[in-house]
Order: structure tokens, then sequence, then C-alpha cells
């Protein structure tokens, strides 16, 4: 039994005891599952359990706040699926009930703090946005280091040539001189051989 395998006993525990516990409700699905744990693709789950995605870091620390799965349970099948209670930090209230409100999201911004409701499907979008905006905003800063990293090795590179090339010039100095000695020297030779 492999990590897929484990997860797949995990989230059928995790859609018995939710729909167990609210039989009026709609049934629990991997698309619910994957929008509950923030995921802007509902096909998530769906895709880790057919192997067409990996499990992530991420993932399992989401599922494990949220669902009180304990990732070392997932990956390695040490200990036991659930957390017990007393270690317990995410939304679980108990091994047979789930929290029906999700807590809300504290945001800074300019304006004061802001609170988002991950259930609110615009206040969603709203936090994924600003999340895409920040990875892109990381992912540029990291392009830029990268330039500024490049344009720094190409900056050593033509200082190198160029103290190269002053050491050359230096040394074709050097030779014009001697050239001009020895030119001059045989301008002597030649003038003073010619006048005995």
């Amino acid at each position: 039994m492999d990590a897929v395998d484990r997860l797949k006993i995990a989230i059928e525990s995790i859609k018995n005891e939710e729909n167990l516990a609210n039989p009026d409700k709609e049934k629990l699905t991997n698309e619910a599952i994957a929008t509950k744990l923030w995921y802007e693709a509902t096909n998530y789950v769906s895709d880790i359990l057919s192997r067409s995605k990996k499990i992530t870091k991420l993932f399992l620390k989401r599922l494990q706040r949220e669902y009180s799965i304990s990732a070392e349970w997932i990956l390695t099948g040490k200990g036991e699926m659930l957390i017990p209670a007393a270690q317990r930090t995410g939304p679980r209230e108990t091994s047979s009930s789930y929290r029906t409100e999700t807590p809300k999201i504290k945001l800074n911004t300019p304006d004061g703090i802001l609170l988002l409701d991950p259930e609110n499907k615009d206040q969603r979008l709203l936090l994924n946005t600003l999340i895409a905006d920040r990875e892109k905003y990381l992912k540029d800063a990291e392009l830029r280091a990268e330039k500024a990293e490049h344009e720094k090795v190409a900056l050593d590179l033509l200082k190198e040539t160029l103290e190269r090339l002053v050491v050359m010039a230096n040394r074709i100095d050097i030779n014009l001189n001697l050239l001009k000695a020895d030119l001059d020297a045989l301008k002597n030779q030649q003038s003073g051989g010619t006048s005995e």
C-alpha cells in the first residue's frame, strides 16, 4: 500500500463521516474537499487519487489542518490515520463531526484588517487572486534577482577582460619602446658606419 492508497482510505473516511454526520446535506465529493482545501481546480483531489498529480506537502498540510488526517500516516503508514484530539490544531472538532463554520482569514491591507470568508465564492476568488499576484510578484522578484546576478557576472567578466587589455597594452607599449630603441640603435650604427 502506497501513499495514494492510504489517501484514498482517508478521503473515503472523511466522506463517510461527513455524510453520516449531515445526512440532510448533499453528499461530500472530491470536488467539495478540494474547494474546502482552497484549490481552485475542483478536480485536484480526484487528480491525486487517479495518480495524475503528485501528493504535495501543501496538500498534506491543508488536509491535516482541515480534517485532522495525519500527513505522516499518508506518507509512511506509521501511526494512526487520525491525529489524536489532544494534538489537533485544525477545524475538526471530534473524530465524528466536522466544524461547519470555516474560520475567517485575516488580511492586512493599507486600509486596515480585512476578514475574508473562504466559503464566500467572491471572497475566495479575491483571495486566490491575491495569492496569485503574490506568487507572480515573488517570481518576478526572483527573476530580477537572477538577472542582477547575471549582470554582476557579466560586469565581473568585463572588468577582468579590461584588466587583461590594460596589461596587454602595457606590454605592447614596452615592446614598442624596445623596438624604437632597437631602431634608433640601428640608425646610429648605420649613420656611424657610413660616415667613416
